[in-house]
């Protein structure tokens, strides 16, 4: 019984400073596993015509059509027609390309002035306009 007085209080500090570390590891375990998650990523926006890069802008004829002609349409989708155009038919671009409905289209001005969309397939380009001898400037 001796053994008992002079072993317990060296039993008690032992097991209380193994109590000690394990509740300071679940402590140091739980406030790392706590740690703020990120914030959720913003929701897609909904599908659209991809804008491509700016263009050179130029002049186009329509072409590869098999002689049937050619709509220009108010937006990069195929059945919004805004009339048609024969082959041969010369318009300019107006602005970037689109892709719609997974056809490149060309933005353009018909001779009528309409601005719409042709599919690039239908249109080829035609060579530069020359410019007058000594950079536009008239003399004389």
């Amino acid at each position: 019984m001796r053994w008992l007085l002079v072993s317990c209080p060296r039993f008690l500090l032992l097991a209380s400073g193994l109590v000690s570390l394990i509740l300071a590891s679940c402590w140091l375990l739980t406030a790392l596993t706590l740690a703020p998650s990120p914030a959720p990523a913003a929701p897609l926006a909904p599908a659209s015509p991809v804008m491509e890069a700016p263009p050179v802008f130029e002049r186009f004829r329509v072409a590869n059509t098999g002689g049937i002609g050619v709509y220009i349409r108010r937006t990069p989708v195929l059945s919004d027609h805004i009339r048609a155009w024969a082959e041969g038919t010369v318009m300019e671009q107006v602005g970037p390309d689109a892709i719609g409905e997974g056809v490149r289209f060309l933005n353009v001005r018909d001779p009528d002035g309409n601005v719409g969309w042709v599919p690039a397939a239908y249109l080829v380009p035609l060579p530069p306009e020359p410019t007058p001898a000594g950079g536009g400037r008239v003399t004389g």
